[in-house]
C-alpha cells in the first residue's frame, strides 16, 4: 500500500514524471500497465482495504477523465473510509488526489467512447422538494458550548469599543479548544479558527493570559490564528481561505469553530448597510459551516444611534441562530442574548476582566493582558418563561392529583411530587407524537426547572417550597 507520505511527495515541486504519483494515474488510464480499471473492483478492494490509495488514485484520475466535480467524485466514493483515519482526512486525500489529476491534464483531454467495461455514470437520485413531517428525522441540538453556540450555527456579539466582545471571543475559542468549562457553561472540545482583524499579537497575549490562569499549556490550546484579515466576499480570498483549511486538515485541524474578529475587517470595503452585500458575506459564511460542519461567531460593533443593536444591514440579523450584546458598565461587563432562534434565550452573565502577568520583557517590565472572570455574587436575572409556565402547570397538576400538596389551614406552603407521577400527567398533557420524543421534552423542562431554582429534588421527589418562591401560597404562580 502506497503510504500517505509517498503520495504528498508525489505532489511536491521536485517531482518528474518518473515520480510515483505520475506513474499511479497513468496506470489509470485505459492503455496503462495495470489493464483496464474495474470500477466496481477498484471500490470493493478499497472497502477491504487492499490498496486503499492506489486504487483510490486510480479512481479518482478516471472520475476526473470523465468530467466529474470535486463534489461528485466524493460522492461517488462515499463510504471508503481508510481505517484508521477520519472521514474529514479521507475526504482530504480524495481531494488531494483530485487536484493532481486535474494538474496533471486528466480534465483537459478529450475522452473517447467509454469502454464496455466501464459503467455509464449512474444518474442523480433527486430528492422530492416536499415531504411529510412524520417522516423527518427528530435530531437534538448539538451545543459546542452548552445553551450557547450550536454546531453549525452562526453566531454574533456586538459591543462598542472596549466593552469586552473580544475578551469574551478569546475566551469561548480557548474553552472550546481545550474542552474546558466557559465560565461553568459545558463545552464540546474541536479545533478553532480564530480570522483576526486587528493583530495577531495582541491576540496572542490574550491567549496566553487565559493559559495561564487557567494552568493549561499553550499548545493545548488548538487554535489557529491569521495573520492577517479574509475579505470574505471575496470569492478568490474565500477560496484560498478554504485551500488553506483543507491542506491543514491533512496536517490534523479538526475544526468545529470560527471565529470572525471583527466583521468590518473581514468585510473587504463593503457597505455594512446594503442587505446585498450582507447577503454575499452570510452565504459565504454559511457555505464554510455546511462544509466543514462547524459554527461561526462574528465579533462586531454596535450601531452608532442604537447601541442595543449591531451595526448595518438587517439581513444579518435575520440571518443569525443566536446574538448576544456586550456592554460594560465601569468594572462589570454584562453579556445578554438577544436573539436564540431554536432554544430559549440563556441567562445573562456577570463578568469583569482581571490582569494576568506572564512574563517580562527586555527592560525588566511585567508583560500582562487581561482575562474575563465571572462575578459570583453579581445578581442574575431570572427568566421565567412562557415554556416555565407550561411545564409548571403539568407538576402542580401531578401534585394536586397525588395529594402532593401541603397545606397549613387555607394556605398552600408546599408541593411536592414523584418524577413517576409528574411524568405520567406530563405525557398526557404533551404534544409530541411519540413517547421518545416526550420523554426528551420532559427531560428538558424538569432540568430547566429544577437549575433555574423553580423545583427542588431530592430521591426523585421533587418539590416546590411557594413562599420561598414569594408567591402567597393560595395562587401559585406559574
Amino acid at each position: 500500500m502506497v503510504s500517505f507520505e509517498e503520495m504528498m511527495k508525489s505532489y511536491g515541486v521536485q517531482n518528474d514524471a518518473k515520480s510515483l504519483f505520475s506513474e499511479m494515474l497513468a496506470n489509470a488510464s485505459v492503455g496503462g500497465v495495470q489493464g483496464p480499471l474495474d470500477r466496481d473492483k477498484a471500490l470493493l478492494s478499497i472497502k477491504a482495504g487492499d490498496e486503499w490509495h492506489n486504487n483510490m488514485i486510480r479512481l479518482v484520475a478516471s472520475f476526473v477523465r470523465e468530467g466529474l466535480s470535486l463534489e461528485e467524485t466524493i460522492a461517488k466514493l462515499d463510504g471508503v473510509t481508510l481505517t484508521g483515519y477520519t472521514e474529514q482526512q479521507t475526504i482530504a486525500e480524495i481531494t488531494t488526489a483530485y487536484m493532481g489529476a486535474v494538474a496533471k491534464g486528466y480534465g483537459k483531454t478529450t475522452r473517447t467512447a467509454m469502454p464496455t467495461h466501464f459503467e455509464a455514470p449512474s444518474p442523480k437520485v433527486v430528492q422530492p422538494l416536499l415531504q411529510w413531517l412524520h417522516e423527518i428525522p427528530d435530531t437534538e441540538p448539538e451545543f459546542l458550548v452548552d445553551g450557547l453556540v450550536e454546531r453549525n450555527s452562526l453566531c454574533l456579539i456586538f459591543g462598542k469599543p472596549a466593552s469586552g466582545k473580544s475578551f469574551f471571543a478569546v475566551d469561548l475559542a480557548a474553552s472550546v479548544a481545550t474542552g474546558q468549562s466557559f465560565h461553568g457553561i459545558a463545552t464540546q472540545r474541536g479545533d478553532v479558527v480564530y480570522i483576526a482583524g486587528e493583530g495577531s499579537r495582541g491576540l496572542k497575549r490574550r491567549f496566553r493570559a487565559w493559559a495561564k490562569n487557567n494552568e493549561t499549556a499553550e499548545s493545548e490550546i488548538r487554535v489557529m490564528v491569521s495573520r492577517s484579515p479574509v475579505n470574505y466576499r471575496d470569492e478568490q480570498a474565500a477560496k484560498e481561505l478554504e485551500t488553506e483549511l483543507r491542506s491543514a486538515q491533512r496536517e490534523g485541524l479538526e475544526p468545529v469553530l470560527f471565529i470572525i474578529d471583527t466583521l468590518a475587517r473581514n468585510y473587504g470595503g463593503g457597505d455594512e448597510n446594503s442587505n446585498s452585500d450582507m447577503g454575499r458575506f452570510i452565504t459565504v459564511l454559511d457555505q464554510f459551516n455546511a462544509r466543514f460542519n462547524c459554527a461561526t461567531l462574528i465579533v462586531h460593533h454596535s450601531g452608532h444611534a442604537e447601541s442595543n443593536r449591531g451595526r448595518g444591514a438587517s439581513a444579518l440579523k435575520g440571518a443569525l441562530d443566536a446574538e448576544f450584546m456586550c456592554i460594560k458598565d465601569r468594572e462589570n461587563i454584562v453579556v445578554s442574548c438577544t436573539k436564540m432562534k431554536d432554544a430559549e434565550e440563556p441567562e445573562d452573565v456577570s463578568l469583569s476582566l482581571k490582569t494576568v502577568e506572564f512574563g517580562f520583557s527586555s527592560e525588566g517590565k511585567a508583560i500582562s493582558s487581561a482575562i474575563l472572570v465571572r462575578n459570583e455574587d453579581a445578581v442574575i436575572r431570572q427568566k421565567f418563561t412562557s415554556a416555565n409556565a407550561r411545564d409548571l402547570r403539568t407538576f402542580h397538576e401531578a401534585a394536586a392529583e397525588h395529594n402532593g400538596v401541603m397545606k397549613i389551614g387555607d394556605v398552600i406552603v408546599e408541593k411536592r411530587v414523584s418524577l413517576e407521577n409528574w411524568r405520567e400527567i406530563y405525557n398526557r398533557r404533551a404534544t409530541q407524537d411519540n413517547p421518545d420524543a416526550k420523554r426528551k421534552a420532559f427531560e428538558r423542562a424538569r432540568k430547566s426547572l429544577v437549575e433555574r431554582g423553580f423545583l427542588e429534588v431530592r430521591d426523585d421527589i421533587y418539590t416546590l417550597k411557594l413562599h420561598g418562591a414569594g408567591q402567597t401560597g393560595h395562587e401559585p404562580d406559574n
